[in-house]
């Protein structure tokens, strides 16, 4: 993205929806270009003097992929938890790789130069083309028994990225899903 093609915006939504039509799964290079996508982006915006906001969407895969099941109890989720990338390479969870290194560089950027930026980290995006072959649901299994694997529905999740847009005060790091499921381990 070039600082000529979004002068005259107020506001910029990003999202990566997906890899390549080249390379149509995540993989260590989607990672690559996903975090050099949200960087250019972040590079073009802080280029420009109208752009007032960036909403960047991220997703929980972003921040479930850490040492929390030592505590799964804590769920509660901010800024300050993010992926653990050692984990998500050695267990080749390449979307919560993706958005963690995207989103760690889109928030670098974006505090390095002063752009007013929200991120909001969704559950499974539900629609009328989820398969099980999508990216988010590899460690499923294991989101389930932590109770973090979440989902929501796409007009809430565009409801959410206007509210934040329009929303001045808004900052930081926000969690959307409309539905949660819980595992209840029995001894």
């Amino acid at each position: 993205m070039e600082r000529r093609e979004i002068e005259h915006l107020v506001g910029v939504l990003f999202k990566f929806w997906e890899p390549p039509s080249d390379h149509s799964t995540y993989d260590e290079l989607t990672a690559e270009v996903e975090t050099m996508a949200a960087h250019n982006v972040l590079e073009a915006c802080a280029q420009t003097n109208t752009v007032d906001k960036v909403v960047f969407t991220s997703s929980l895969t972003a921040v479930v992929w850490s040492n929390h099941r030592d505590n799964p109890t804590s769920h509660d989720f901010d800024e300050r938890n993010w992926s653990d990338v050692n984990l998500c390479k050695k267990f080749k969870l390449w979307h919560g790789l993706s958005k963690t290194l995207a989103e760690k560089t889109a928030w670098a950027l974006a505090m390095d130069r002063g752009i007013s930026m929200v991120s909001i980290n969704g559950g499974l995006v539900m629609g009328p083309d989820v398969t099980i072959s999508n990216p988010y649901l590899k460690g499923a299994a294991e989101m389930y028994e932590d109770g973090v694997i979440a989902s929501v529905d796409l007009r809430f999740y565009v409801d959410a990225h206007i509210c934040v847009f329009e929303d001045v005060s808004s900052y930081g790091v926000i969690s959307a899903s409309t539905t949660s499921s819980t595992a209840t381990k029995t001894p």
